[in-house]
This record gives structure tokens, sequence and C-alpha cells, in this order.
């Protein structure tokens, strides 16, 4: 009962702080792709982190010559593509590297209060080796290797070695 009050607490002032920037970078930002994006409004996004779910409004950019959206804040947070925070992420690949995907899940709930699906943990470990091949083999100079670099921060090295 106290860790699910502080978790909830710790939820909510994680989201003030996160909230604080809205990812507003003026009326155009580039849209990685040599072309510009235009502000178009804030939407919502719920990131599913250590301490619970939180919710972002964030400034939401379209390209017209792309026809996609970005929103800058995602990338600035580590959550470009995903819903999952990459102390989460870092978690989850841990628990996944240990054994089947469904003790995973069931060790991120009974150790962290974390609730994923048995799909969801699988898909997110599978995105986290897509990246790290990436990152070291593909391309070694992109931001996949500073997702990496960060997981590995938050909870050491995602290999080892035999």
């Amino acid at each position: 009962m106290i860790r699910a009050g502080m978790l909830k607490l710790g939820c909510g002032v994680l989201g003030e702080l996160l909230s604080a920037d809205r990812g507003h970078r003026g009326p155009v930002v580039p849209c990685g792709n040599g072309h510009e994006a235009e502000f178009v409004s804030y939407r919502g996004k719920v990131i599913d982190t250590v301490l619970g779910p939180v919710t972002l409004d964030r400034a939401w950019y379209h390209c017209k010559a792309c026809k996609h959206g970005l929103a800058p804040r995602d990338a600035e947070l580590g959550v470009a593509g995903t819903s999952l925070s990459p102390g989460l992420t870092a978690m989850n690949d841990k628990a996944a590297a240990a054994g089947p995907f469904a003790g995973a899940a069931s060790m991120l709930e009974d150790l962290a209060g974390v609730r994923l699906t048995v799909k969801r943990t699988e898909r997110a470990a599978e995105a986290s080796g897509a990246a790290l091949y990436a990152a070291w083999v593909v391309m070694p100079n992109r931001p996949a290797l500073a997702r990496v670099c960060a997981a590995e921060r938050a909870c050491g090295p995602l290999s080892s070695s035999a």
C-alpha cells in the first residue's frame, strides 16, 4: 500500500516535470529528411515508465513533403516511435534476456509492479535488439546507439559474453 502510494506520487511528479516543456520549437522544425515540418497542435501521448503511465501533451509537427508527423519532444525524451520510457525499456530488456517473454513480463510485475503484456514485452525487447544491431553493425553513429548507451548506463550492459 505504501509502495503503491509512493509510485503514484512519483509518477505525478515525473509527469509534472516532463510536462514543463511541451516541445514547441517554433513554427517549423526540420523533418529529418531535408524538409520543414510545420507546427499543427499539441497532442497527448501516454508513456509507460518505471513509476507508471505518464501522459504528456507535446507539440506536433507535420511535414507536407514527407506526409508524416513528428514530435521533437519525443526524440528528446527517447520515446520517439515507442511508448516505453528508456528506463522501462532497459528493465524490460534485462528481464527478457533472462528467459521466456512470459517470465519477463511476470518478473517486471513481481519486482517493479509494472504490468506489460507478454506480447508487449516481446515486441519491446525485439525492437531493442534491432536498435542494438543497427547501432553496432549497420549505422554506428546514429541515435539508436545513444539509446543503447543510455539503457546500459541505467541498467548495465544489455549483452554478456560467454
